[in-house]
């Protein structure tokens, strides 16, 4: 019965300690910001919220860990400067208390056109740690010309930060640390 419960236990272990998601880098897409030429609702704000981090979890694969939007907003909601945080100190706060590896920013600009609106999408990945560079990827939805519906704009939305999957590297891990031994004294 012992052995059993050790087994068991020994491999639960094992699988936790072979788990690639263990070892993934954590990221966030915190909360929008928009520019718009009109009130954006709260709600249609956090949908936009959720298409972005949907495509960045669509494209994450085993190197990142990818914090829901809802959860993003349920952590930082009590502090509307970290969750609006687009730059600065606030990056590192945020990074400590969602134990990030990379904080993403949006910025969202809604313009009105014919037959709905243009979007432009701009999404910047921030090494809180300052190895890595920041990492910029752009998108849009419509035109002038020709505007772009909700449905589209939230497709676009979510491609755009599925884009930028690969142009992140993940942290390097952790050098091992080499230990030096005292050399052993000969027996007398």
């Amino acid at each position: 019965m012992f052995v059993s419960k050790v087994a068991r236990l020994s491999l639960v272990g094992a699988v936790l300690l072979f788990s690639p998601s263990i070892f993934a880098a954590r990221v966030a897409v915190l909360a929008p910001k928009l520019e718009a030429d009109s009130p954006v609702s709260e709600g249609r704000r956090n949908k936009m919220h959720d298409a972005l981090t949907q495509g960045l979890g669509d494209a994450a694969g085993a190197d990142w860990t990818v914090l829901s939007a809802e959860e993003v907003r349920q952590r930082l909601g009590s502090s509307a400067d970290l969750l609006n945080c687009q730059k600065g100190g606030c990056v590192n706060q945020v990074a400590s208390q969602l134990q990030l590896d990379r904080v993403i920013v949006a910025q969202l600009a809604m313009k009105s056109a014919v037959g709905g609106s243009t979007y432009q999408i701009r999404l910047t990945a921030i090494d809180p740690t300052g190895k890595q560079p920041e990492v910029t990827y752009s998108g849009r939805c419509g035109d002038e010309g020709e505007g772009c519906n909700l449905t589209r704009a939230f497709e676009s939305m979510r491609k755009t930060s599925m884009e930028l999957v690969p142009r992140l590297k993940p942290p390097a891990p952790a050098a091992p640390v080499d230990v030096v031994k005292a050399p052993m004294e000969p027996p007398s």
